[in-house]
């Protein structure tokens, strides 16, 4: 699996927030701030097994499995299912052969009853290609996503500050298990 887009809006929360956060009053820390809410929104999208801003990933496979997993949660939409067949010419699955399984961790795609998956040819004969992720933009951001990221940035700009058990546990909603 590969992430073939990168997200259209990259933060899951805004500089003036961050800025708000870490009690600056000017632009003068606005780059620092912005890598650390992408290095924050990264941390806490691998915690939770989440995509907070949407992208899109490629999932390749030689073969049809029996059902396909899906990169992250949550699935916005699959794109398209292209294969090559046994006769090696390319080939798109219509969409009405599959569906989304939401029902196991992590979702998966599968057949709908009566479906059978087609032959195929040859190595990386399959190409999935899926949009996961809860939003366009910040606006969209869940607001445990958000409160964790705020407030580490806050901890990180107060002197002395303690790190509280209350803001990693901000995540334990959102996980992915």
């Amino acid at each position: 699996m590969i992430q073939i887009t990168s997200p259209a809006m990259e933060p899951a929360v805004s500089l003036s927030d961050a800025r708000t956060a870490a009690r600056a009053n000017g632009s003068e820390l606005d780059s620092e701030l912005s890598i650390m809410v992408a290095t924050l929104t990264a941390e806490a999208e691998h915690n939770t097994g989440r995509v907070i801003i949407k992208r899109t990933y490629r999932i390749t496979l030689d073969e049809f499995p029996a059902y396909i997993e899906m990169p992250a949660w949550p699935v916005a939409e699959v794109i398209e299912v292209n294969y090559v067949g046994a006769d090696g010419s390319p080939a798109t699955l219509p969409s009405g052969t599959y569906r989304l399984d939401y029902s196991k961790n992590p979702i998966r795609l599968v057949l709908v009853p009566g479906a059978t998956w087609p032959e195929t040819s040859g190595i990386d004969a399959v190409k999935v290609d899926v949009i996961c992720g809860h939003g366009a933009d910040e606006s969209a951001t869940p607001p445990a996503f958000k409160g964790y990221v705020l407030a580490k940035i806050r901890e990180a700009y107060t002197p002395g500050a303690v790190e509280s058990p209350f803001v990693s546990g901000l995540l334990n909603s959102l996980r992915v298990y």
